[in-house]
Order: structure tokens, then C-alpha cells, then sequence
């Protein structure tokens, strides 16, 4: 089978417009700039959706509210988190960083309280 041929695609941006004599008509966009335009945007948008609300996890990390022995196990797992958020640029693989470290935390703190049963 030999090679397909990529596929034109225009982006036209349309928008109604009022002639000067009160009719309407239609104003064609850019084309492909436009699209290009909109395309990185978009691009931005779900970055930053993505990784802005990094901080949002940190809450999971809180120790405070714990009794002492486990804010022992506890606290290096939060100040360690604060230093990925502080030290890392917000990318896929600091989420990445972020949720293992916190099931992380969470196995330590199961680990601690564990009891054999009988």
C-alpha cells in the first residue's frame, strides 16, 4: 500500500458583520493562522487545568490533625511533597511524583498501624 496523502484542514473563523447599508454578511477568518492560534491556546488551557491544580493534593499530606507517633511517619512525606511543588516546574511527570509519593505516605502509614491478625 503505498503513502496516503495528509489531509487539508482549514479553520475558518466566521462571524456575521453589518454591511454599511444595513445588510448582513459573512467575514471569512484567517484560515489555517487562525486554527494555529486556537490550537495553542486550547494547548495551554488543558496544560494549565492539568497542572495548576497541583497544590490541590498537598491537603492530602497534612499531619497536623494526626497523633504524634504517626505525624512521625507523616511529616517527611508532606515536607518532601512541598519540596516537588516548590522545586519542580508544574509538567505530567511531577503528577506523576505527586501521587506516587502520597501512596507512598499512605503505605507507610498502613505499614505503622499494621497488626497480624490471629
Amino acid at each position: 500500500m503505498g503513502k496516503l496523502a495528509p489531509l487539508a484542514f482549514t479553520f475558518i473563523n466566521v462571524a456575521d458583520v453589518e454591511n454599511n447599508d444595513g445588510s448582513d454578511c459573512l467575514k471569512i477568518g484567517k484560515g489555517w493562522n487562525d486554527y494555529e492560534e486556537y490550537r495553542n491556546k486550547e494547548q495551554e488551557r488543558k496544560l494549565k487545568m492539568n497542572f495548576v491544580n497541583n497544590k490541590d493534593i498537598l491537603q492530602f499530606f497534612q499531619y497536623t490533625h494526626l497523633k504524634p507517633e504517626m505525624q512521625n511517619v507523616s511529616k517527611p512525606f508532606h515536607d518532601m511533597a512541598h519540596e516537588i511543588i516548590e522545586r519542580i516546574p508544574p509538567n505530567p511527570e511531577r503528577s506523576v511524583a505527586l501521587r506516587k509519593l502520597l501512596e507512598a505516605k499512605d503505605a507507610a502509614v498502613r505499614a505503622f498501624i499494621f497488626q497480624v491478625q490471629p
